[in-house]
């Protein structure tokens, strides 16, 4: 029983008081949930690994993104649907 996943281990504790009594059947399934929780966990170790890596990639992107903006001289408007002018960014004083 040492050797099954943490979880499964409270539950079978908390379920059966002594796991070499139940069938084989029985045991074979318990095997069966064991494996899956590990490979649970597994994928979701990958998982986050992953998500981990997009949001790097993202704030990267992003950090470039505002690098190259905030070195453009040019005026930038944000125009909201009705055309009104809601913010600006760049260019001369002069220019506004």
């Amino acid at each position: 029983m040492d050797n099954y996943h943490s979880l499964l281990r409270r539950q079978l504790k908390r379920h059966f008081n002594n796991i070499g009594e139940l069938s084989d059947e029985i045991k074979e399934f318990i095997d069966s949930v064991d494996s899956a929780y590990t490979e649970f966990d597994s994928d979701r170790t990958m998982l986050e690994r992953s998500l981990d890596l997009s949001s790097q990639e993202l704030l990267q992107a992003n950090t470039d993104m505002r690098a190259v903006f905030n070195a453009s001289p040019d005026l930038f408007l944000w125009i909201d649907i009705d055309g009104v002018i809601f913010d600006t960014k760049g260019g001369e004083k002069s220019d506004l």
